[in-house]
């Protein structure tokens, strides 16, 4: 199902500037006289009419899991007059649909309510939306009017969601199913409605009513029950395997690159350690230590993807492997791109260059193999003392031309204006936005951050120079960079003040596809470490801007929190009725 809105922790509706994306129907709007040609005021006019339905833009997240059959059309006379009800059959590939209505006119030219429902085969609306149309004799129309739909069936108004069970261990091979309850802002229970699960890892699903059947891995793992509204609940699910469970499981890096690894689940140490099958690696493949440290090779081997191993040495068939992938350019997602000039996605630059249109655009259009993959919603953080929204810079009105390239790229957009919490992010959220924030981030944040991450979403931290940033902007987007597992970097001293780059000062990546140059104002060195991408370099050769390659690793955690997951492994939803799921 499909959230009309995204709640904050406590459910609240946070403001959400809702993009036009597409079913694309009919482009007519016409009115005919009836079949004597009269025309009267009052008499039965036969109206063909097209109207464009606009699905919200993160419907795609769910469209697999939503069963509409239907769409119908009221047309009011307002206040509270019904014209004319018509119901027909929404094929899921239609490309056009058409109403035929009679109705009779009060006069030759009318306004009138139209109103669209999408509704399931048993006539349960799901989504729904409304548009005033002119209804008129004569010559047909050209426009064609535009109906944005929310959703409005079952669960509208839940405010909160629990699983049950909590934080549970399996053994491979064994099975828990999950049970949901709900309830609204009176604290009273929600006996019916929709909810999808998913999980953070592929290799365990989970069906549409909440069961879950261990395979043979050891890992931890998080549960998450999404209902159609947005609210969203989670719970750990530990997978005792008959080896050992190896946090990251997978990563990838680049040439000369470090990682830790380390053993998350199973016997104690000591360890001994490998690399594509040899104990301690070697010059070709890389090295790994005793303690797990792993160093990549500088020159990617062939094959780039091999498995980093640890056994437990007194008992050697006890052992657990992580996935490396080695590569020159690092893949979109898992990332944050460091930008250390805000100035990038103003209105002004933004309209003067189109490649710095093409660069936001590049941020969100982009493929990952994480369940991030298909959510379409970005977020916004001005809320943390923000430098830029404190003085307007990053507010709505010079942020319109971003805006306007996220819309039309097919995304919604949720701006947080306030110090919010981080540590459970929507599961429709692909891509969020830091805005210069002077405020830093909690370790839950961090972990929150991280776990999005590790799904294939995309952070972009816009950074500044020490004389708009800051000091304290400075070390906070340092301290954010470092908890995050990256080595980059803002220098802070002043650079580049409105230069255009040239291509030959770009590098090959997925977010700078397409550039033939790009404009920069007032920059701040943005210094790599070993496992970090320069992207963009002003004229002296320093860069401004890049990709963080992250440990997605949680932090030690100072006390309990819970994690955000969105899910990989996604089911059709079924009815909830009284905490239990039904099939249709």
């Amino acid at each position: 199902m499909n959230p009309g809105f995204l709640p904050d922790s406590k459910g609240r509706r946070l403001r959400r500037l809702a993009a036009m994306g597409a079913l694309a129907l009919s482009a007519v709007l016409l009115t005919r006289c009836n079949s004597d040609g009269t025309g009267e005021s009052g008499s039965p006019m036969l109206l063909n009419l097209s109207l464009r339905p606009v699905l919200p833009p993160d419907y795609s997240f769910f469209a697999s899991n939503l069963t509409i059959a239907r769409i119908r059309l009221t047309l009011i006379r307002p206040p509270a007059d019904t014209v004319a009800v018509v119901t027909q059959a929404l094929s899921p590939d239609s490309s056009a649909v058409k109403f035929v209505i009679t109705a009779a006119l009060r006069a030759s030219s009318e306004s009138l309510l139209a109103v669209v429902d999408y509704q399931t085969s048993q006539g349960v609306t799901l989504f729904s939306g409304q548009v005033d149309i002119v209804a008129t004799t004569g010559t047909p129309s050209s426009s064609t009017p535009s109906v944005p739909l929310t959703y409005s069936g079952p669960g509208l108004n839940i405010a909160s969601i629990s699983i049950a069970p909590l934080n549970d261990t399996l053994n491979a091979g064994d099975s828990t199913l999950y049970q949901i309850a709900a309830i609204d802002s009176s604290q009273q229970p929600v006996t019916s409605f929709y909810v999808s699960w998913s999980t953070t890892d592929t290799r365990v699903p989970i069906n549409a009513v909440g069961l879950v059947r261990a395979p043979n891995i050891t890992k931890n793992i998080t549960i998450t029950a999404l209902t159609p509204n947005g609210t969203f609940a989670q719970t750990n699910l530990t997978i005792l395997g008959s080896g050992l469970g190896i946090l990251p499981d997978s990563v990838e890096m680049l040439p000369g690159g470090r990682q830790a690894f380390s053993v998350d689940i199973g016997p104690g140490g000591p360890y001994t350690w490998s690399v594509h099958g040899v104990d301690g690696g070697n010059t070709t493949f890389g090295t790994v230590d005793p303690q797990g440290l792993y160093i990549a090779p500088t020159v990617v081997p062939n094959p780039g993807t091999f498995k980093v191993c640890a056994r437990v040495t007194a008992a050697p068939t006890q052992q657990g492997c992580a996935t490396v992938v080695l590569s020159a350019v690092p893949s979109a997602g898992t990332d944050v791109i460091v930008i250390n000039d805000m100035n990038l996605f103003d209105a002004n630059f933004m309209a003067q260059d189109i490649n710095n249109r093409r660069f936001a655009a590049n941020m969100v259009t982009f493929v990952t193999t994480g369940s991030r993959n298909a959510g379409r919603v970005v977020m916004y953080d001005r809320g943390r003392n923000s430098s830029c929204f404190g003085d307007g810079e990053c507010a709505d009105g010079p942020n319109v031309t971003i805006d306007s390239v996220l819309h039309k790229n097919g995304f919604s957009i949720v701006k947080v204006d306030t110090v919010a919490s981080w540590a459970n992010i929507p599961p429709n959220v692909k891509v969020i936005f830091l805005w210069n924030p002077t405020i830093a981030y909690t370790t839950a944040d961090i972990n929150g951050f991280k776990l999005f991450a590790s799904q294939g979403g995309r952070i972009v931290f816009l950074g500044e120079h020490i004389g708009f940033y800051a000091q304290v902007g400075i070390d906070t987007e340092n301290q954010f960079l470092s908890d995050m597992g990256s080595q980059f970097t803002n220098v802070g001293a002043v650079l580049a003040c409105t230069e255009t780059i040239p291509k030959s000062q770009i590098q090959a990546h997925q977010t700078t596809t397409g550039l033939t140059d790009i404009v920069i104002a007032c920059a701040s060195e943005a210094q790599p470490g070993p496992n970090d991408f320069p992207l963009i370099f002003e004229s002296t050769g320093l860069a401004v801007a890049g990709v963080a390659k992250i440990s997605v690793v949680p932090l030690p955690a100072p006390a309990a929190t819970s994690s955000q997951a969105g899910g990989s492994s996604v089911r059709r939803p079924h009815p909830v009725v009284n905490g239990v799921n039904h099939r249709q």
